[in-house]
């Protein structure tokens, strides 16, 4: 397996499990069971082929692979909301200005499609 078949979710799964150290707060935080947790990081180091935490009388300890990766986790997750918020921008912008046509007729029909845009207005000639 290539990393290509690490998700999203198990990302954020490792990087909560990360900052609480702890698999019973990380299912609470994410809404899981600490037994889905525990599979998702499973499946996140079988893909990595590396150990990511060790348990060590009942602490969990970050191993050095894992302290490696989180630095690009947190990037990953900073650009996928950086793409959200421009999509976000662009979603609510709203189009604005005179729209002049010059139609036959039959093409008048067209007009209809931009109802919607109130703060366009459109003139026929």
């Amino acid at each position: 397996m290539g990393f290509s078949n690490l998700t999203l979710q198990q990302l954020k799964i490792l990087f909560t499990l990360a900052s609480t150290k702890n698999f019973t707060r990380t299912a609470e935080l994410l809404n899981m069971t600490q037994p889905g947790v525990s599979a998702h990081i499973k499946k996140a180091e079988d893909i990595l082929k590396t150990t990511l935490f060790k348990r060590d009388k009942g602490n969990l300890i970050i191993t050095s692979s894992c302290h490696d990766i989180l630095p690009v986790i947190e990037d990953i997750f900073t650009k996928i909301a950086i793409i959200e918020s421009k999509s976000k921008a662009i979603a609510g912008k709203e189009l604005t200005g005179k729209l002049r046509f010059s139609l036959t007729e039959s093409l008048l029909l067209w007009g209809p499609v931009f109802q919607d845009y109130k703060k366009i207005s459109l003139c026929f000639i």
